[in-house]
Order: C-alpha cells, then sequence, then structure tokens
C-alpha cells in the first residue's frame, strides 16, 4: 500500500508536473532536514499527495525555494520552503507511515522489518514532536498496524471490514489537516468532508492493493480479505468477496471525486485531480485482472500452480525469464526501430517478422507453462499442449530464419500465402491483401 497516489506521467501537463515536483523536492528536502539524509529512502508519493493537500487548503501557499538534489550534487532543484508547516506535517507523516509498514512487515514475520523498526524509533519520537509544535493530535493512530493484523487474524474478515482500520486512519490524517496553522476557517468548517475523503482514500489503497496482489497473496498463503478458509483449512479465491470488493472500490473513487469538489481549495487542485484519475485507471486494471483470477478455469489453475512444490516453480519462472529475456533481446528491439503502426499504412514485410517471431514465441511460453500444469496435475490434454507449444516455437523460429511468409505481387502490396501462420488465423481463407484497393486476383496470380 505504500506509494499508491503516484501520478502518472499522462495525467498532468508540464506545468502541473513541475507543481508536483516541487512538492516532492521540498518534501524530501523537509524530511532529511527533520529526520537525517539516510530517511529520504522512506519518501513516497502518499505524504506527497498529503502535502499537496494541505498546501493547497493553506490561506497562503508555502515559499518557492530550491535545494541541490543529495542523488544530483551539482542540480539545484525546485521546492517549496521546507519549513512550512505543511511540508512538516507532510514529513511526520511520512514517518509514521514509514513505522506502521515497518510494523505490518514485521507482523508478518519479516526479519529484515524486525530488525530496522527499532532503528527508526528516535525518528517516530521527533514525527509525533513536530505534529505536537503544529498543534496536531495523531496519537490515536499508534498501534494501527497492530489493530490492522487483529483484524486480519481474527477468522475471515471480507473486504469491508478488513479496510475499515485503514479507512479510519485515513480519515483521522485528513481531518487533522485542518487543525494546521494557516488555515482559514472555511477548512475548520470543511472537517467532516476532510475526513469522509481521508476514508475513502484510505479504503481505496487498501482494495486497490487487495485486487492487485489477489494471485500473490494466494499462492504465498498471505493475507487477502478476497480469500476464503474453505473446511480443512484450504485456501480459495472468493469470485463473491472479489465483487464485493470490486462494488465497494467503485463507490469509494466516486467519493472521493465528490469530496474532492467540495473542499475550499486554493491552489494544487488539478493536480491532485490528476493523481486521482491516475489511480483510478490502475484501479480498472486491478479490477479486471482480479476478475479473471477469479474465474473458475483461473481459479482451478493456480490451485495446481500452487500445489507445486517450490523447486518446481522456481524451475519454471526461471525459464520464463530466460526466455523473455531471449524474446527481448532478439526481437523487441528489432521491431520497434521498424516503427509498425498497421498493416494497411506502410506495410513493409520485414517489418512484420519481429513482430510475428515474438507473438509466436510468447504463445510458446503459455502454451509450456500450461502443459506444464496438466503434466503435474495428471489432467488435460498433455499431447495436444506440447504440439501446441511446438507449433509456435518453430513457427518463430522460421520466420526468424527465413522471413514471414508474404509474396509481393504486382501492384507492390504482399499477400499471406501460407495456411499456418497463427497471425492471420481468424481469416476464412489462406490469401490476404495489405491493401484494400487491391484486385486480389492480382495476388493470387503471384501466389500461383
Amino acid at each position: 500500500m505504500f506509494g499508491t497516489l503516484r501520478p502518472g506521467i499522462r495525467s498532468l501537463d508540464a506545468d502541473r508536473r513541475r507543481e508536483h515536483r516541487r512538492v516532492y523536492c521540498g518534501l524530501c528536502q523537509s524530511v532529511g532536514e527533520n529526520f537525517g539524509l539516510p530517511w529520504r529512502a522512506l519518501h513516497s508519493h502518499d505524504a506527497v499527495f498529503m502535502g499537496l493537500l494541505a498546501d493547497g487548503l493553506a490561506t497562503e501557499g508555502a515559499e518557492e525555494d530550491s535545494c541541490r538534489c543529495p542523488m544530483m550534487p551539482l542540480v539545484r532543484r525546485p521546492t517549496l520552503s521546507s519549513e512550512s508547516p505543511a511540508m512538516r506535517a507532510a514529513a511526520a507523516l511520512q514517518m509514521l507511515l514509514g513505522d506502521q509498514l515497518l510494523a505490518d512487515r514485521a507482523a508478518e514475520g519479516r526479519r529484515g522489518a524486525r530488525l530496522v523498526r527499532p532503528m527508526v524509533t528516535g525518528c517516530v519520537e521527533t514525527a509525533w514532536a513536530i505534529l505536537d509544535d503544529l498543534g496536531v493530535d495523531l496519537r490515536e493512530l499508534g498501534g494501527f498496524a497492530e489493530r490492522q493484523v487483529a483484524i486480519e487474524v481474527a477468522g475471515s474478515p471480507g473486504p469491508a471490514r478488513a479496510a475499515a482500520p485503514t479507512a479510519d486512519a485515513g480519515a483521522r490524517c485528513f481531518s487533522a489537516m485542518a487543525d494546521l496553522p494557516g488555515m482559514s476557517p472555511e477548512v475548520a468548517q470543511a472537517r467532516p468532508t476532510l475526513g469522509g475523503l481521508g476514508a475513502a482514500v484510505g479504503e481505496m489503497i487498501y482494495l486497490m492493493d487487495a485486487l492487485e496482489d489477489l494471485k500473490e497473496d494466494y499462492v504465498a498463503g498471505d493475507f487477502n480479505p478476497c480469500v476464503v478458509q474453505r473446511a480443512g483449512g484450504a485456501a480459495e479465491i472468493s469470485p463473491s468477496r472479489v465483487e464485493v470488493a470490486i462494488e465497494r472500490l467503485e463507490g469509494t473513487q466516486e467519493t472521493i471525486g465528490v469530496r474532492l469538489a467540495q473542499l475550499p481549495l486554493r491552489r494544487h487542485q488539478e493536480v491532485l485531480e490528476g493523481i486521482l484519475s491516475t489511480v483510478a485507471d490502475r484501479s480498472v486494471a486491478a479490477i479486471a485482472q482480479a476478475r479473471a483470477w477469479a474465474a473458475e478455469e483461473e481459479r482451478t489453475r493456480l490451485a495446481i500452480w500452487k500445489a507445486q512444490p517450490l523447486h518446481t516453480r522456481v524451475w519454471i519462472r526461471t525459464s520464463q525469464v530466460a526466455l523473455f529475456f531471449w524474446l527481448w533481446f532478439g526481437s523487441v528491439p528489432q521491431a520497434l526501430a521498424h516503427n509498425v503502426t498497421h498493416p494497411e499504412k506502410d506495410f513493409d514485410s520485414s517489418k512484420w517478422k519481429s513482430w510475428i517471431e515474438f507473438w509466436n514465441l510468447s504463445h510458446c511460453l503459455t502454451d509450456i507453462e500450461w502443459a506444464w500444469n496438466d503434466i503435474f496435475s495428471g489432467r488435460g490434454d498433455v499431447p495436444s499442449r506440447i504440439g501446441q507449444a511446438f507449433e509456435h516455437l518453430i513457427q518463430g523460429c522460421f520466420y526468424h530464419c527465413i522471413g514471414p511468409p508474404f509474396v509481393e505481387c504486382t501492384q507492390g502490396c504482399f499477400a499471406v500465402t501460407l495456411s499456418f501462420c497463427c497471425w492471420f488465423e481468424d481469416l476464412p481463407s489462406t490469401e490476404w491483401c495489405c491493401q484494400s484497393t487491391c484486385d486480389m486476383d492480382n495476388c493470387k496470380d503471384a501466389v500461383n
């Protein structure tokens, strides 16, 4: 859940990106000044979002400043003043977020988090002191990770109950912005709106994380509100819970849009809307992915994969990574260099060679994985799967060695002449012309 509120490349124009960068660098500078240079590594886009919101609500925005970037010491970055209340509060919340992240990882049994968390104790106390100095009381956030873990280990909570602690934490953090120095009376009156926005953002982050990590959590045996425990202790992805999580996620996005429009923002509104639009696009992909994993066929395949020994899974993944890099270094750069856009425009058989090769070999990888699962599960048509894998592999090698089966006709276009060309396998005939204005008879003459 760390760093979810990240802006997309296309969600902000050039001016808005510079605006976001100022806050990003200003917060990084504030973390370094208040907690030390090494702790800048905990810098995340979630705290930047809160810094944008706090500065946008202030009567007067933070002064513009600049500083040397520790990653590029010869470069001075434009920033917002690291001493402004918005940047100090966001830096303090950043450290508290980092501490709770380590606490959550430690509760999951990760040794690295258990070793590192005691080192953050001094920074956490400094963060509480900064918030006290700003007049913000968030002591109730202490122990948030423990409350979250308590809910997750108590039976098998659904998406709504599992997301409740995160939603409560978000509501408290956002409501506390009304107590920062320099806020107008309008912001104090908008405290319930801030709380509602924070609760919606917190629940959205939790549910989107649950949907995105559904496959990994299920295979690894980690907690996920969309996974249920059946009789005998067997875990299973629940399609009904996936739909509940999707419904609540879509509801939180609507709430966020309404609440953000109700806030008396004086600046950064377009940046905040751009960030939330990026998160909305990401959630659409997470929803589609989770629904695919919740389908019966995919659940069966995941159950087979989970049942494989660790060394078998490592061997399969290593083979897939090796094949991926072979495809990348052998096909993709060449295809990108040709800059193919559409078969009816600037058609050249040499340009399609790498794309067809990449397509066939990628399908070969998929077929091999399916065949492997069928072999170990004792079901499925194994010879057919293996045959498909070799067919795709042979086609890819064929195109790589002698080129794709295109023949130039009298009008300067090309025709597909081989019936096993999978790229056009949905076409009824074995001939296909690249130009809709071409007389197919000329192509057929060339084929003959």
